[in-house]
This record gives structure tokens, sequence and C-alpha cells, in this order.
């Protein structure tokens, strides 16, 4: 119970700690093996019967050198504060490796990776920790055809999950690099995990029960790790190993998706793409046709129609189990309705992604509820989760800035290789944005104000070879290298300004 972090007054510091033992030689140093993780630091001195001076205590910073190369500045409040703190703990979860935590387990988890390595993309020209995550996993790869939920490690863990979010960061270093010659040696090991998951599919086109295999330090073999909801015991939704999990399903159907792109771009499969698609159809229509419940109009967690939850209507809209047209209701209802399991902070970041799918990107900046409050209680980094949390630093949930980017200024990749971009910005009710998102080309800049009655200017700067797409509501304009000025009026119509022709 730490309470607020700035309040020491008639607090206990409990954790790890150095013993120092002088010998009375004068001039010593006593320097730790490894590195310490702090807020406070408290000297406890025993002398005997000399006295003991000390001349000087310092640290050394020590962390990845991560480059900041993104701006985010808006009338958002606590936007450059979320986003200070955001950087801070993506740093301090960066070393050799990406760290789940900076104190704890010090360890690369496939989970927590895939958001980290996401939030590098959008802040960072450095993606070399990227491709080292995207390595370490791979050798971590399983006879049965998953990874280890993290590695390196000292011992074996498997969350499939996480092996299902490794293919998630191919497809996103895709994206984001053009790199294909670095993806193209893990494609077999893709058709491994997904060839795994798919023994599992049932009678009712789902997946499920799934292999729970012994237990290892109390937890099953195959953890089936999703969130940290306190109805979710040690993670893990109902249903997983006895019956047909709709979240386990969707999960594998955000993969399959994901992996559908990487065959075609990369592995020159249309045939093996279309496997994916189909597989990913049968899975949705299982999902729908076993799990909808009619009357709350949301999926609930199996076909018993028992539990309900946020996690499983966020995959059903990113997925596309839902269609276009049910999704907006499906997230707003999701929002409002306090009895279903809630998203922790971590799984939040789906939710924001579904917001931005449905074409709701204007109500995320109310969403961040979890980090405001970590504010007011004094953290200077993002915790593991709201609430009583064991780690108060965990880049997991450094992912507000990275909406900042993609869906408040809307920036994004629509081809491999970041070769084009669709700015698609979602104001809300913010009167003026700047924004700065790195390229592998240069830097893509976004200026965007309101002139008064309900009219906007938008400023847009793409690197050399960079061309793409503005969207406002339902008008588009394209976008070439170089600056470009856009007018938006009133009822959404979009105009190019600044250069002959332009109306």
């Amino acid at each position: 119970r730490k309470g607020n972090r700035n309040q020491v007054q008639g607090k206990e510091i409990l954790g790890y700690y150095d013993i120092l033992l002088p010998d009375g030689r004068d001039n010593v140093s006593f320097i730790p093996l490894w590195l310490r993780t702090f807020r406070y630091v408290q000297m406890d001195i025993e002398t005997g019967p000399e006295d003991l001076i000390i001349h000087d205590f310092h640290n050394h910073f020590s962390t990845y050198p991560l480059s900041l190369d993104a701006r985010f500045e808006a009338n958002l409040p606590e936007a450059d504060k979320i986003f200070e703190v955001d950087w801070r703990t993506l740093r301090l979860c960066a070393g050799e490796t990406y760290f789940d935590c900076p104190y704890y387990e010090q360890m690369q988890y496939g989970g927590d990776t895939r958001v980290q390595a996401l939030v590098t993309h959008v802040l960072s020209r450095d993606d070399r920790l990227v491709r080292n995550a995207i390595l370490q996993l791979w050798y971590s790869m399983q006879p049965e055809g998953l990874t280890l939920c993290r590695s390196p490690a000292a011992w074996d863990l498997k969350i499939p999950g996480f092996s299902l979010y490794w293919v998630s960061m191919i497809y996103d270093y895709m994206m984001y690099r053009d790199d294909p010659g670095f993806l193209k040696a893990f494609l077999p090991d893709v058709r491994k995990v997904l060839a795994y998951y798919e023994q599992f599919l049932n009678e009712k086109n789902m997946l499920g029960p799934m292999d729970h295999g012994g237990t290892v330090s109390g937890l099953p073999e195959y953890w089936y790790f999703i969130d940290w909801a306190d109805e979710f015991k040690y993670g893990v939704p109902q249903g997983v190993y006895d019956n047909s999990s709709s979240i386990v399903s969707l999960h594998y159907v955000y993969t399959l998706l994901q992996a559908a792109d990487i065959m075609e771009k990369l592995g020159n499969d249309p045939s093996l793409s279309e496997k994916y698609r189909m597989l990913a159809r049968r899975i949705n229509s299982g999902v729908k046709e076993n799990c909808y419940d009619e009357a709350r109009g949301l999926l609930a967690q199996t076909p018993d129609k028992e539990i309900f939850s946020q996690h499983a209507n966020i995959l059903g809209v990113l997925t596309g189990c839902f269609d276009a047209k049910e999704q907006p209701q499906v997230l707003r209802k999701i929002i409002r309705d306090t009895s279903l399991i809630q998203a922790c902070m971590h799984y939040q970041f789906y939710l924001f992604r579904a917001l931005k799918k449905a074409g709701l990107g204007d109500l995320f900046p109310d969403q961040l509820g979890d980090w405001y409050v970590a504010l007011d209680e004094g953290l200077t980094t993002f915790p593991e989760k709201e609430g009583e949390t064991r780690s108060d630093c965990h880049a997991w949930n450094s992912t507000p800035s990275y909406e900042f980017l993609s869906t408040i200024a809307g920036i994004e990749p629509s081809s491999p290789g970041f070769k084009t971009v669709t700015i698609k910005p979602a104001l809300g009710g913010l009167n003026e944005l700047y924004a700065e998102m790195p390229h592998p080309r240069g830097t893509i800049k976004l200026t965007m104000k309101r002139t008064g009655e309900g009219k906007l200017l938008a400023e847009v700067e793409l690197p050399d070879h960079v061309e793409g797409r503005f969207r406002w509501l339902s008008e588009e304009l394209e976008l070439h290298p170089g600056i470009q000025t856009l007018r938006i009026e009133k009822d959404g119509r979009l105009f190019r300004t600044g250069h002959p022709g332009a109306e």
C-alpha cells in the first residue's frame, strides 16, 4: 500500500538493499555489482570506534541510449506531462534488451515488448532494440511452435499468447521499417506459431479447450495470460482450459490477419495468405454464432454466455467479428457498462486501437483516467497496473504517447516500409496540435489549428519520396512530399491551399 509516492513521512522502504562494510581505509569507493532502480535512497549507518567520513554519494544514470525524435503538443490536459512520463518509463525499461520493469525481473516479455517496440517506432529512429527483441524471442522457439514468453531467461515459461505478439512485432516492424531481408528468416516460424493454435480448433469453429500442461512454479505450463483483471485467475480468462474461449479465439484471428499480410508482402505466397484469411473468417463466424448475446449486444467469454468482459468485445472490433456498423455502438457500450470485466491499463492499449479502427478516436482522451490517477499519486513512471501495484515502472503502459501521434495526430503507415502514410486526425475538443513523428526518410510534421466558425487549418510536411493521404470525415486529399496546407470547412469539406489550382 504505497499511497502517494511523493509522501514519505511515516513510511518504510522495503526492497533490495546493499550492505557495505568499511575497513578503515581512506578514499574507498563502494559500487554495487548491478544497476539499482529507485525513487528514494535511505542510508542506515552504524559506526564502530572510529569516525566514518562519507566524502560523496552519487549515481550514474544507466539505460539504453534511446533518442527521442518525436514531439507532441496540444491543449490536452497534462499532455506534456504524460508524454514526459511515457518517455521516462520507456527508457528505464530498456537496457541490453527491453525490460518488463527495471526493478524486478528485468526481462524481455513478448506481450510487454510488442507495445514497447511500437512506442519506440513512433518516438525514435533507433530500432536496434526492436530488431534485437524479435531475434531474442525467435531464439527461444520451442519444438511445439511457441516462443518462450520471455527471452533471454534462466528458465522456461510459456505464455502462448506472447508468441502471437511476437508475430505482431514482425507485422509492426514490416509496416514501420523497410527491411524485408531481416524479416524473411522468421516466416517459417510464424507459420509454426499459427499451426500450434490451429490444432485447438473445435466443432464450434472456436479455440478450446487449450492445453494446460503441468505446473511450473505454481503456474500452468501453458499460461494463457491475457490481462491482470481481478476476475481472471492469474490473468487467464474464464473458459480457456475447459471450454471454448472467445478471447483466445479472437486473439488468434487478430494475429492471423496480420500474418496474412506478412505472407502476402514478404512471403510471396497468396495461397497461404488466403488460407489465414479464410480461417480468420471461419473463427469470427464461430465466435459470433456461439458467444453473441442478443439481449446485451455483446460477446460473452464462452458459449455459456454467463461472463462478459471488455476484452472479448475489444477483440471483436479489432478482428472484424463485429461489422463496421456495429463497432461504434459496441465500443460505446463497453465504455459505459461497468458490470463488464474491465481492461487494465495494459489491455486498454487494444481498446485505444479499437476506438481508432471504429472511427471513435475522438473518445481516446477521455479514456486516460488511469494515467491521470497515476500522476495524481506522485508516480514519475507509469506502473504495471492501476490501483495496488507491485511494479511502479512498466513500459507496456507507455501507450498514451503512441496514441497522441497515431490517433490524435492520426499519423500511421499505410503500406509496408512506411512508404506511404495516412494522416487521419482525431482532434475531438482540441483547438490545436503540433506533432512530429520520425520516419525512415526524415520526419513527418503536422500542425492543426481551429480558426473560428468551426474551420480548421492544417499544415503537413512529408519527407522526400513519401506520399500519402489526409482524411477528415468522409473527405480525402492526396499528400505529396514537402509542405502542403489544407483547409477544413465546418461541414467537413477539405481543400488544398497555398498554390495555383489548389481549390
